[in-house]
């Protein structure tokens, strides 16, 4: 990272986009199906392959996030006890 002291300024607007992004595919979801959405809303796919298609996308995204999201804490925790 050529400024690390911007660290906390690309978490917060990926933080950001993230919330968008989710905002947007709820109202998308909600807007097309209404009070007869499923939950998780990709049961109200019309077919198994897309569901399982879907299912797959949101496995792969979490398991990155959280490593993702792992690699902050160590960086935080190690920024802290490298100070101490």
């Amino acid at each position: 990272m050529k400024n690390p002291h911007e660290f906390s300024k690309s978490i917060l607007g990926a933080n950001a986009i993230f919330c968008m992004v989710y905002f947007v595919m709820a109202t998308v979801g909600y807007y097309f199906y209404g009070s007869l959405v499923m939950n998780p809303i990709t049961n109200n796919l019309p077919n198994k392959t897309a569901q399982r298609w879907c299912n797959a996308f949101v496995l792969v995204h979490i398991i990155i996030a959280y490593v993702l999201q792992i690699v902050v804490l160590v960086r935080i925790y190690n920024l802290y006890c490298t100070s101490l």
